[in-house]
């Protein structure tokens, strides 16, 4: 039996075409004969995306501890190593809403998008925390030596970001769909990655003073 599967079908969707004819499947008996699931490309595409989609899953919790163990290095410290990753981990959380808000759905190529921006984003925060802790070395008070931090790095970082987003537009404009939607996703993921560094992290330093202070720490 032949199945004409239209093309350019989200992934949700060719999950319920495979679902519906497979259950269907399951209830046809043919005397003397076998009925089989469907297979062919829809069919491949979902089991390959349900594959990577648990194995993505796996990787991006590898490559958060990794990089925790990274920043603890490079901090010697694994409470600045926590609070730099704090970022990070919120825009990942939100990334189920920026697909939902684009009309995203998972894919082999945006189910990836996680761990780049483990890589990619990180580097924000690191250069913030960085100048603050070198700002206390220095010998300003915490919120003199965030202040200084934000100051000094602010626009460095904003720059980073605009290149990167100017070199990914730059394959945007390329008429493939799916990397569209990949990039699009990884365009906004980024900026909320600096937005987190720039805004978010003084927040989080600055409870984390309070919390020194009242503990007489």
């Amino acid at each position: 039996m032949y199945v004409n599967v239209p093309v350019g079908l989200s992934m949700d969707q060719q999950r319920e075409i495979v679902r519906v004819i497979n259950s269907i499947a399951e209830e046809t008996s043919i005397p003397g004969g076998k009925v089989y699931p469907l297979t062919g490309a829809t069919a491949m595409n979902v089991a390959i995306n349900d594959l990577l989609f648990d194995q993505q899953m796996n990787s991006l919790f590898i490559s958060l501890l990794f990089v925790f163990a990274t920043l603890i290095i490079l901090f010697r410290s694994s409470l600045y190593a926590f609070l730099t990753i704090i970022p990070i981990i919120f825009v990942l959380l939100l990334e189920p809403g920026i697909l939902i808000s684009m009309d995203v759905s998972l894919s082999v190529v945006t189910i990836s998008i996680a761990s780049i921006i483990v890589g990619t984003g990180i580097d924000y925060g690191v250069h913030v925390t960085k100048r603050y802790l070198e700002g206390i070395e220095e010998g300003l008070n915490r919120e003199e030596a965030m202040e200084k931090a934000i100051e000094k790095t602010g626009l460095s970082l904003v720059e980073a970001c605009l290149t990167t987003v100017a070199g990914l537009l730059s394959v945007y404009f390329v008429n493939v769909p799916a990397l569209q939607e990949f990039i699009k996703v990884v365009i906004s993921m980024i900026i909320l990655s600096l937005l987190g560094a720039v805004f978010f992290m003084p927040s989080i330093y600055r409870v984390k003073e309070r919390r020194s202070v009242s503990t007489g720490r």
